[in-house]
């Protein structure tokens, strides 16, 4: 798929423009520059349209560096360049280094010239021609001046055909967030999954803001991975970038399929860990639990290890559990397999009439009291949910719901997934 890369230096309104491309609120959009950290994407009819962290070539920090390299990366690929500049603030001596960058990379490139007033836009823009670009587009990304003609100029020019057809990003495709607190190594495990640097990577905590997602092809499925910003506790949440990469990691737990809930395994499952694993039942999301850094345990401790799990959350006796080291790459095959049983697990729908033939024998063998079933229909997927019909609604009593529920699991395949049971009255 071809490739269209938004660069630029730090808060020239990159990930501004990528939304308002794409028509929704993805990309993290705050005031303090480097909100965006990893690149991220969004497939359109015949093309990916990618939003990089802002370049800066004088900071030298760990950080910056990191944002660096990922922009860098995806400009390799790409196969048109937008090079945002700030039109208020006129070419920087940052605007000219990056531009020489550019010429020198032998990629297509359109200067586009962001925070344009509509009527001054045209005077304005003369004082970019020193960048040395032909191609130079006026806008305001906030307002939407000028968007949509560059889009339609940038589609043209990739030769798109009206009506192409979309590729990922599909409604249809499963999505498999990596959630855990900051620093136990999700975007590792999310790098060592895909074999390449795709997210960046720091031991400092926080590295990941935005909610990066990569579509993936594997044995013949594709699916989307999303590896989110650490979740901390409520009281170390900071105002501005922080929170606002909370909100998207929490909105990523909602729209999974399924949730890799990374452990330090090296350290002791904190109350956090337990805060997050409620969150993802809360919405009622398949589930995998990682533990991470396993190349720094013992043989003795790994082998305890899915047992401190069953003990630290009892509410999950159906979340499987693995041990991987993302560093040393080491047990993937066997999480990989799972995840696309889990993913699998959460779409499946059983067929009406053995449904209920296993459900008068469960109810026979141990039947409810002080109500009558005369049926039970599986409603929906994303979770598994099922209807009881009886002569009467409300809740089961919790002992009589998890009799149900464990009897579903010997009989069928859940793994990895929580399933709903509601009652109706007829």
């Amino acid at each position: 798929m071809k490739r269209v890369v938004i660069v630029g230096r730090p808060n020239v309104g990159k990930s501004t423009l990528f939304n308002r491309w794409i028509g929704r609120r993805k990309a993290l959009v705050h005031p303090q520059p480097g909100m965006t950290r990893d690149f991220i994407s969004h497939s359109l009819p015949g093309y990916e349209l990618i939003d990089t962290g802002g370049i800066d070539f004088a900071a030298g920090d760990d950080t910056v560096e990191m944002i660096r390299r990922q922009a860098l990366f995806a400009l390799d690929t790409a196969d048109l360049v937008l090079f945002l500049t700030d039109g208020k603030e006129g070419p920087t001596a940052l605007d000219e280094e990056l531009a020489a960058l550019l010429r020198r990379s032998g990629r297509p490139v359109f200067l586009v010239v962001n925070k344009q007033d509509a009527r001054k836009a045209a005077e304005s823009v003369h004082e970019f021609d020193r960048l040395g670009f032909v191609e130079v587009f006026p806008v305001s990304a906030e307002h939407g001046h000028g968007t949509i003609g560059l889009r339609e100029r940038a589609e043209a020019f990739l030769g798109v055909a009206e009506g192409a057809e979309a590729e990922v990003n599909a409604p249809g495709l499963s999505r498999a967030a990596i959630v855990g607190r900051p620093n136990v190594g999700k975007s590792s495990l999310l790098n060592a999954l895909l074999g390449s640097p795709r997210v960046s990577v720091s031991p400092i905590p926080g590295t990941t803001r935005d909610a990066v997602d990569v579509e993936v092809e594997r044995a013949g499925e594709r699916f989307i991975f999303l590896d989110t910003a650490g979740l901390r506790k409520a009281g170390k949440i900071t105002a501005g970038q922080e929170s606002l990469s909370v909100v998207k990691a929490m909105q990523s737990i909602g729209g999974s399929d399924l949730c890799l809930l990374v452990l330090d395994a090296s350290q002791p499952i904190a109350h956090q860990d337990k805060e997050i694993a409620r969150a993802v039942t809360d919405q009622h999301r398949g589930m995998i639990v990682v533990g991470n850094k396993a190349d720094l345990l013992t043989a003795e401790d790994r082998k305890a290890f899915p047992q401190l799990v069953s003990d630290t959350f009892p509410y999950l006796p159906w979340a499987p559990v693995h041990l991987v080291s993302a560093l040393q790459r080491t047990a993937l095959g066997p999480l990989w397999k799972e995840i696309g049983e889990v993913l699998k697990s959460f779409t499946q729908r059983l067929p009406t009439g053995p449904l209920n033939r296993f459900f008068r024998e469960a109810t026979t063998r141990i039947p409810p009291k002080d109500r009558k079933f005369f049926f039970i229909t599986q409603a929906a997927v994303r979770p598994p949910t099922f209807v009881l019909v009886g002569n009467r609604g409300g809740r089961l009593p919790e002992q009589y719901e998890r009799y149900l529920e464990n009897q579903f699991r010997t009989q069928y395949p859940f793994r990895g997934v929580p399933l709903k049971i509601v009652t109706k009255k007829r």
